[in-house]
């Protein structure tokens, strides 16, 4: 049984992302499942990486009907 069903990352800053799931029900309360993967996340990209989970009940597709997994939304300078 998958926990989650749908997934995307959004990068809002170089060292912000947030991460949008809509879950399995059982998913919603599970805090343990937050902590470690908002760990792994930090081992992988750094500490200095903030990392918001969002619980959605759906992932809006784009215009053209694609459901994109990763968008990144950081200014360029």
């Amino acid at each position: 049984m998958n926990a989650i069903r749908q997934f995307r990352v959004v990068q809002e800053r170089k060292d912000k992302l947030r991460i949008e799931l809509v879950p399995n029900e059982m998913l919603s309360n599970d805090r343990l499942f937050f902590e470690r993967a908002e760990h792994r996340i930090k081992q992988f990209f750094g500490e200095n990486m903030n990392v918001e989970f969002q619980i959605v009940r759906e992932i809006k597709r784009d215009p053209s009907g694609k459901l994109r997994k990763v968008i990144l939304n950081i200014p360029t300078a």
